[in-house]
């Protein structure tokens, strides 16, 4: 059934976009007192989400199956009291790593960076505790890096001072290799961290002395050297949501927090496009992610309309185009939804969206799209050709045309948008070419081949099934 289906949205890329949202498959609530903040896909089609549990034992991760039904539960051992994941990701060998925060019930009123390695089964590989004295911190995403290492960003709010972002990479053991602190003086804090091009791109909300307050795209190359700090002059007062690489182009899409706007973003700071989020008094912006065909889907809370006596909270889901042009919205109710904190695009097509209804943590799962728009046309002077075989097995040839010598990129991107692999990086003569990709332990999904020009980008799309 997955390949049939993952089959049908690449032929459907081409039809006109959808006007209504798809149809809820199942929504369910999970743990009275409980928070749902970061849901993923696991490769066997089940999800794995990052969160709290607001009764019974202290846990903080929880894996359930395609059907919404809880198969296990985590916790960091050790720490009874109160323990918070923020993120999750599956690694390619199965297990997992979270990271968020953690507080011993004996210890001062202060809270721990943690992140945790789980087996398939739930059971704890390795847990460790990260702590600026005195402070409260806390892990909102982790990456996994290509050299079995993970890099980590956050925040730490000493009592002494004020918010400052705290970004970590570790080794595979989880064993620090380097930590960096950013920010000047309050509410500075880091929300995503992203593999780009070799390098970490943070989105990061604050100020240095010489920059306007706002969000900010921080980066460093893998052995904590500063490479750029980028503010974006018209996001001044704003404060960053989360962040996603493009799918179409070499840049950034990212979602802000209060009234929320999507935001299309380039290495210099400048907004290439930005759309406002439609809601009622003040809806606030929490996950962006970048979707199959190049567009994007959007997860937040509309609040109430002061206007319309009776009018409630309710989660909100957006689709946008790839230039960000809205193709459908809905207002999410089912199962008493208040908020919507991740959402993403599942490899099967549908989507899966994690947030907090009523008083319990909240799944909800989405049926695919009738009918897709594919977020790039290809010019006539550059080709990139349809990759074979497709769907795959392991391998994946690519092919594309250059008219003239040129510098290209060709690169491999998950369905979340998540850098996954560089096929080429150089300068090529005219001529038609030939890379192979070898997709390695990586799961069953679609992904995306974009091949970067100085004639344009350009997306095609393919889908490994095991």
């Amino acid at each position: 059934m997955k390949l049939i289906i993952c089959t049908a949205l690449l032929l459907l890329f081409a039809q006109a976009a959808a006007s209504d949202p798809p149809a809820i498959v199942w929504g369910r609530l999970f743990l009275t007192g409980s928070l749902f903040y970061h849901v993923e896909e696991t490769s066997n089609g089940g999800f794995i989400v990052a969160g709290r549990a607001g009764e019974g034992p202290n846990k903080s991760v929880f894996l359930f199956d395609s059907n919404g039904n809880l198969v296990w539960d985590y916790g960091v051992s050790g720490y009874d009291y109160y323990q918070s994941a923020r993120w999750v990701e599956e690694l390619p060998s199965g297990e997992f790593i979270a990271t968020g925060s953690c507080r011993l019930a004996a210890a001062p009123y202060t809270y721990e960076l943690f992140i945790a390695r789980i087996d398939a089964d739930g059971n704890e590989v390795w847990a460790k505790q990260y702590d600026v004295d005195e402070s409260t911190d806390i892990g909102y995403c982790i990456l996994p890096l290509p050299d079995g290492g993970f890099a980590v960003c956050g925040v730490i709010n000493p009592f002494v001072g004020m918010d400052q972002a705290w970004i970590l990479r570790t080794d595979a053991s989880g064993d620090t290799l380097w930590t960096r602190q950013w920010g000047w003086i309050w509410n500075d804090d880091a929300k995503r961290v992203l593999y780009d091009g070799g390098d970490l791109t943070v989105l990061i909300q604050g100020r240095l002395e010489s920059t306007s307050g706002g969000p900010h795209i921080v980066k460093y190359n893998l052995d904590g050297n500063l490479l750029s700090e980028t503010p974006i002059p018209d996001l001044y007062g704003e404060k960053g949501g989360d962040m996603c690489l493009s799918p179409t182009d070499d840049c950034y899409t990212m979602i802000t927090y209060y009234h929320p706007d999507l935001c299309h973003v380039d290495d210099l700071g400048n907004v290439l496009w930005s759309y406002g989020i439609p809601g009622a008094s003040q809806p606030y912006g929490y996950s962006i992610n970048s979707t199959m065909d190049g567009g994007y889907i959007y997860g937040g809370q509309n609040t109430p309309d002061p206007d319309i006596p009776g009018s409630q909270y309710s989660g909100m889901i957006v689709k946008f185009d790839s230039v960000g042009q809205e193709m459908w919205r809905d207002y999410v109710y089912n199962s008493s939804c208040r908020v919507i904190y991740s959402i993403m695009q599942l490899s099967q097509g549908g989507y899966i969206a994690a947030g907090y209804g009523g008083s319990k943590g909240l799944l909800i799962r989405y049926t695919p799209e009738v009918g897709i728009e594919e977020g790039s046309t290809l010019p006539a002077q550059v080709t990139l050709h349809q990759p074979t075989p497709n769907p795959f097995t392991s391998s994946l040839s690519v092919s594309y045309s250059l008219p003239v010598s040129m510098q290209i990129s060709l690169s491999v991107y998950d369905a979340s948008g998540r850098f996954v692999g560089e096929l080429e990086n150089t300068v090529m003569d005219a001529g038609e070419y030939t890379s192979e990709w070898d997709a390695g332990v990586l799961p069953s999904g679609c992904y995306v081949i974009r091949l970067v020009t100085e004639q344009g980008e350009f997306v095609r799309s393919c889908v490994l099934i095991r």
